[in-house]
């Protein structure tokens, strides 16, 4: 696994996974590395979902649902606990970008495309890309500082 923290500008780490479920398993690992007493503070969204697993279901969903929450509301809103075990019950994820927002909910915009407006507009992102690589970005360094120790 290869990853690159940058500390101009946004606080950012990008990591590109090497080998078979290293892409999942980096879920699990980014979100595990996340203080919980720190990630209990932010308003969870899953902006955008293309994958498989049990995660609907552990929330109480169907996938159908979960999709259909996104296409019309923009995004999924979930607890730290969901997003938890949201990272334990997917077995394949190709795209995917979660926002954390400090201080409760917010509505998030479907509008706010692409990961530099995410990260400004709404601190802590975490966004997988076509099977190929993970970026997390954030202005909160507590979070970003824990992820990068993580995966050092």
């Amino acid at each position: 696994m290869h990853f690159k923290h940058d500390l101009l500008m946004a606080k950012r780490i990008t990591v590109v996974p090497t080998a078979g479920n290293a892409f999942v398993d980096l879920f699990r690992t980014i979100v595990g590395s996340l203080p919980e007493e720190v990630a209990q503070e932010y308003a969870w969204y899953v902006v955008r979902l293309y994958g498989e697993g049990d995660m609907p279901r552990a929330v109480g969903r169907t996938m159908s649902d979960v999709l259909e929450t996104i296409d019309q509301r923009g995004a999924l809103p979930l607890s730290w606990p969901e997003l938890e075990m949201m990272s334990r019950t997917m077995w394949q994820i190709f795209d995917l970008v979660v926002v954390g927002v400090a201080g409760g909910s917010a509505k998030v915009s479907p509008e706010d495309n692409g990961f530099d407006a995410l990260v400004n507009a709404y601190g802590i992102v975490i966004e997988a890309f076509d099977s190929s690589e993970w970026r997390i970005g954030g202005r909160d360094e507590r979070l970003i500082a824990s992820v990068a120790a993580s995966l050092a």
